[in-house]
């Protein structure tokens, strides 16, 4: 999530499905920076969360302080991602 029209980086954020539909109250709570532009395709995997960008890199996000680290780069552009519910 980007939450300003000049982001230096985006943002890992959590949303109440509870109040997220009750205004005034706050729709979603920030996690933290993930230090990349471009986030998008967002999976988590055997207990881990990980992130694509638009310019093919492949970060693992902190569920606590929202910081992306780049596992690597090079790859697609990715506007999703989905993981499957059980590994064999």
């Amino acid at each position: 999530m980007t939450a300003t029209k000049d982001a230096t980086t985006d943002r890992l954020i959590t949303i109440d499905l509870n109040t997220s539909f009750n205004f005034p109250t706050p729709r979603c709570t920030v996690i933290g920076n993930i230090g990349q532009l471009g986030v998008d395709g967002m999976v988590s995997s055997l207990g881990e969360l990980f992130a694509m960008t638009h310019n093919g890199k492949l970060l693992k996000l902190s569920k606590t302080t929202g910081n992306g680290t780049v596992l690597s780069t090079g790859g697609p552009d990715v506007y999703g991602a989905a993981s499957p519910t059980q590994l064999n």
